[in-house]
């Protein structure tokens, strides 16, 4: 379910700033704090932006805190980071400061949605008798969650040609090997 916003706009200006495309994307189910989402907190956060003679805003404050720290604090940093606005505008047409007032109701989705993309870096060792070891999985995210499951080198006892050094004598080398996964739909035939 995506998050839902409903805005109310400061007339403290002839022309009052307007936002530039859809104010619904600025705060998204993807962006719900780890911690909220983990113990299934939601809440309502209501906020304020002091938007600038270029449109983008210089300022927030919460004016309704959902009673979550970290729902109240995403909800400023991702608005000033998202948020693009026409200036407010006098009564000559010439930009200036205005605010902006709304909500965003924080929920969590009914259902997961799959990740569509990802990657996965890990590094190993190949050593001077070409076997492999320390293995590590040092960063995963998204969709290639899935392969933290495979087996590495290391599991699979498996055996490669050995580096060699300017002398011609086998030495060990780390390997790191980074991976983006990408999810698609496959379309019917």
């Amino acid at each position: 379910m995506p998050m839902t916003a409903l805005f109310v706009l400061a007339a403290a200006a002839a022309s009052a700033p307007m936002p530039l495309g859809n104010p619904g994307t600025w705060v998204t189910t993807a962006d719900y704090p780890a911690d909220a989402l983990r113990e299934g907190r939601e809440g309502v956060v209501g906020f304020a932006l002091d938007i600038g003679t270029d449109g983008v805003p210089v300022a927030c404050r919460i004016t309704q805190s959902s009673g979550l720290p970290a729902l109240d604090e995403a909800t400023c940093v991702l608005t000033r980071e998202r948020a693009r606005f026409r200036a407010a505008s006098d009564a000559t047409g010439k930009p200036v400061v205005g605010q902006f007032a709304s909500r965003v109701r924080w929920e969590i989705p009914k259902t997961s949605p799959q990740p569509q993309s990802g990657g996965m870096t890990m590094s190993f060792v190949v050593r001077p008798d070409g076997m492999f070891g320390d293995c590590k999985l040092d960063q995963i995210s998204g969709a290639a969650a899935a392969m933290a499951r495979m087996p590495t080198p290391c599991d699979q006892g498996q055996k490669t040609t050995p580096y060699l050094d300017e002398h011609g004598v086998p030495v060990a080398r780390k390997i790191t090997v980074r991976q983006s996964i990408s999810v698609e739909p496959v379309p019917a035939p």
